[in-house]
């Protein structure tokens, strides 16, 4: 349920390579935030926002790791009711992501990381691939 009302999900897009996908969680209580940060991953980050006169602290855990965050939608998935279908887009393009490593972070450029086996260049159905659950991530109510 926690996810369902301080989570979302987030796919980062960009022009010369094949983008990636976050989980956020805005959380008060410290013990939830620190549970799943130790099970999953992630970064806690201070936020700070005004409220009239008062200044309030909320924390964010951010998931940006491809590995981790499938970990964790593989996982909640099953569970969730209002972004099931969102987390479910999520998991198709992070397999998608993962099968070309950090080779297809950039389109044709050089990877120093770029193992045997792996296309340098992003292949046309892949972006094809991208392109269609980015747009149908859209229709699920995310910016």
């Amino acid at each position: 349920g926690f996810f369902a009302g301080e989570g979302c999900i987030s796919l980062r897009r960009c022009k010369r390579g094949v983008g990636g996908v976050s989980a956020i969680i805005g959380e008060k209580p410290r013990a939830i935030r620190d549970a799943c940060q130790l099970r999953y991953g992630g970064r806690i980050v201070p936020t700070r926002r005004r409220h009239g006169d008062k200044i309030h602290t909320y924390w964010r855990w951010y998931i940006n790791s491809r590995v981790d965050c499938l970990k964790l939608l593989r996982s909640i998935a099953p569970h969730l009711w209002l972004k099931k279908r969102q987390a479910e887009i999520a998991i198709q393009l992070l397999k998608i992501l993962l099968k070309g490593g950090r080779a297809w972070k950039h389109t044709g450029a050089k990877c120093r990381r770029w193992k045997p086996g792996r296309p340098k260049v992003i292949p046309e159905s892949v972006w094809l691939e991208r392109d269609r659950l980015w747009n149908e991530f859209k229709l699920h109510g995310l910016p």
